[in-house]
């Protein structure tokens, strides 16, 4: 006997979130404002995951001993892309700017097999002898761009604190 158990998944998520704040102090009894902050974020995220199982079980003369194997395989992507925008402007101090755009890819498979032997030992019991192998690859880049002060817009090279690429 023989089965086949495909699945295939797809990802599609986008997000975006505004948040805005004034912090006022209370001065000989009249409220001033000191800071007014904006943040922002936005991402997006793409994806699949696609795995296959073939199993094939034979039965052997005797009732209820099997010899089963099991082969598989998995696949996977996902990209994701993001935006974090944070600007705090301080009405007696410096202003605070932090914003960065990181790009993350990640891929990935899996193959994996099995094989099982059933002997039964009487009418109520058995014994299942198994071995199973398993190897799995997942290599994945985060990439993080800062904003860079002096010029104005964010920096050409990503930021080797926040990221794991050289």
């Amino acid at each position: 006997e023989i089965m086949i158990r495909p699945s295939v998944s797809f990802q599609n998520y986008r997000s975006n979130s505004l948040q805005e704040a004034l912090t006022y102090d209370a001065i000989n009894g009249l409220q001033e404002l000191i800071s007014d902050a904006r943040n922002s974020n936005t991402s997006k995220n793409w994806g699949y995951d696609i795995s296959n199982n073939l199993i094939y079980r034979a039965r052997l003369g005797k009732a209820g001993r099997t010899l089963t194997t099991d082969l598989g395989f998995r696949i996977n992507q996902n990209d994701s892309k993001g935006y974090y925008d944070n600007f705090i402007h301080y009405l007696y101090d410096n202003d605070s700017v932090d914003i960065r755009k990181n790009n993350s890819f990640t891929d990935g498979y899996t193959l994996n097999g099995s094989v099982r032997y059933t002997e039964p030992l009487s009418q109520y019991s058995q014994i299942n002898l198994q071995y199973r192998a398993e190897y799995r690859y997942s290599d994945g880049d985060r990439k993080v761009y800062m904003y860079d002060p002096a010029l104005g817009h964010l920096s050409a090279d990503f930021s080797p604190y926040w990221s794991n690429v050289m």
